[in-house]
């Protein structure tokens, strides 16, 4: 679910910068058919008990799972502020990988994604001096 919302956020990114489009448009929905996931879930301590999120949060307890669909509309930067657009966000470089087998569901392997990250940050044009921000999975911290 994460990577492939992350994959779909990617795609955007390289139609523009290839000048393939000017409007790239990526769009998902998740819809829930049956409830055994969410028992699953819930006795892996993965669903947030009082159903609040908390990305970042030393308190986050888990995800929150629903239905909905979401489209994200895409433009170059100055094409967005030279059309007085509603910028949301400005994505300054994406990056994706394939990281086969790792330790579970919301644990990313970190072999491939030391090798991913260079490519990312070198996709914003930039030289990054901050340590990177990984969001994934469940918003809680991960054991090193």
């Amino acid at each position: 679910a994460s990577s492939w919302s992350l994959f779909a956020m990617h795609q955007p990114c390289i139609s523009l910068s290839s000048g393939e489009s000017d409007m790239p448009m990526a769009g998902g929905v998740n819809l829930i058919f049956v409830p055994e996931a969410f028992f699953s879930l819930a006795q892996w301590a993965m669903i947030c008990p009082d159903a609040r999120s908390k990305p970042f949060d030393a308190r986050a307890t888990g995800f929150v799972r629903a239905e909905g669909c979401g489209l994200m509309v895409s433009k170059r930067l100055s094409d967005a502020v030279a059309d007085n657009a509603s910028i949301l966000a400005v994505i300054q470089g994406s990056a994706v990988n394939q990281e086969g087998k790792s330790r579970g569901l919301t644990v990313p392997k970190g072999e491939a994604h030391q090798k991913m990250l260079p490519q990312a940050l070198k996709a914003t044009g930039k030289i990054r001096t901050k340590k990177p921000t990984e969001a994934h999975g469940t918003g809680t911290q991960l054991a090193t």
